[in-house]
């Protein structure tokens, strides 16, 4: 083999351990993820901009949520469940109510029991590593 291509083969070599430690760091679990539960109630819609009270299912994958816009009603209880259909590690954090659900792995789900005690609209994100600047976000109303 001539120089040039081991070279070449060194860089190849160094872009694949490179891509290898990226793609583990973005599978880190965030050990702050906790369950709250002080805002009392909450609806959340399956398709963006519609309100369902109750269970409220939300799927989170890389880098999205959906659906990406969440429908809740002041005082009304509801249950926020989070089902990973990703392959890495998610969570759902609605910092202006004061929320967050456990990081859940691949396959799994989690969930919240929520009431907001304010209207308005808010943002909602995955907490894991660097997801949200990723653009791993969405739209919390409060109604």
């Amino acid at each position: 083999m001539s120089k040039s291509w081991l070279i070449v083969l060194g860089v190849l070599i160094a872009l694949v351990v490179a891509g290898v430690v990226l793609l583990e760091n973005l599978k880190f679990t965030n050990p702050a993820a906790s369950r709250n539960s002080d805002i009392s109630s909450a609806q959340v819609s399956k398709e963006q901009d519609q309100t369902s009270e109750g269970k409220v299912e939300v799927a989170a994958s890389e880098y999205s949520f959906t659906p990406q816009t969440i429908s809740l009603k002041k005082g009304v209880l509801a249950e926020i469940v989070l089902k990973n259909t990703g392959t890495g590690t998610h969570n759902l954090v609605i910092p202006d109510l004061n929320v967050e659900t456990e990081s859940v792995g691949p396959g799994e789900e989690t969930s919240v029991e929520v009431t907001p005690n304010k209207t308005g609209e808010f943002s909602f994100d995955c907490g894991v590593a660097n997801h949200k600047e990723l653009g791993m976000t969405g739209q919390v109303v409060v109604e």
